[in-house]
């Protein structure tokens, strides 16, 4: 009886059909998926838990950021206000509220010293874009650089909510100055020898510009500074300029 012989075909044919029925090799192939299966959900849970933390840590830095602004932003607020505190109880500020000044005389002495007074508060503050003092017995106003009736001033888009309002509490406003971009937040002080004796003012002008260098904190967010109209009155994001 001849032995069949066995070809390199029928060897490698039968390696083939070990190969893919052994019961070893598909348990090897099913523990590979199950792992597969397993890693990449591990992996997209960790991707998931990630892109959170990382969204809650942007968000921490950026309420920190927000509140180091606030903190600044109430820091020069309260300064402002001490500002014109003091000015209305100086007494060079009093002599000139309480001056009998004639149209003529933009070089009265109590003018005069009522500008070099305002010029050091404007000096030491950085952020202080101006500093009026209107005399309403007079109808004069002063500022560091300017002295004269008021009717020859060239800024006042404040005047209308000053005069409305003379025995309303201190209040603040934004603006723009001299109808121009950049806003000014300006504070405005009511003067009083008395309750129904009213005496003028003190307007103190703040640079949104000047003073959003000195107390936005550093940030790649972007940060508006916005007044109860929607207006935008400082932004980190110059594009949104002038826009609500």
């Amino acid at each position: 009886m001849k032995k069949k012989k066995i070809g390199k075909s029928t060897i490698w044919q039968m390696l083939q059909d070990y190969r893919f029925n052994s019961v070893l090799v598909r348990n090897f192939v099913m523990i590979l998926g199950i792992l597969f299966a397993v890693f990449s959900m591990i992996m997209l849970v960790v991707s998931k838990r990630m892109d959170t933390l990382t969204e809650q840590e942007v968000q921490t830095v950026s309420e920190n950021s927000l509140k180091q602004t606030a903190q600044r932003m109430d820091t020069v607020m309260n300064e402002v206000i001490q500002i014109s505190v003091q000015l209305s109880l100086d007494d060079d500020i009093m002599n000139f509220l309480l001056a009998d000044l004639e149209d003529s005389s933009v070089n009265h002495e109590e003018t005069l010293v009522a500008r070099t007074k305002l010029k050091q508060y404007a000096d030491i503050f950085s952020y202080v874009d101006s500093i009026y003092v209107y005399s309403s017995r007079s109808r004069y106003l002063v500022t560091e650089e300017w002295g004269g009736n008021i009717g020859e001033f060239d800024d006042l888009t404040w005047y209308s909510n000053f005069n409305e309002r003379i025995y309303e509490p201190a209040r603040m406003i934004s603006r723009p100055k001299a109808n121009k971009y950049p806003y000014l937040i300006t504070y405005i002080q009511p003067v009083r020898l008395s309750q129904m004796h009213f005496l003028g003012g003190i307007i103190v002008n703040v640079d949104v510009e000047r003073l959003g260098e000195f107390a936005v904190a550093e940030t790649d967010e972007t940060i508006m500074i916005v007044d109860r109209r929607n207006h935008i009155l400082f932004t980190t994001n110059k594009n949104y300029k002038k826009e609500k």
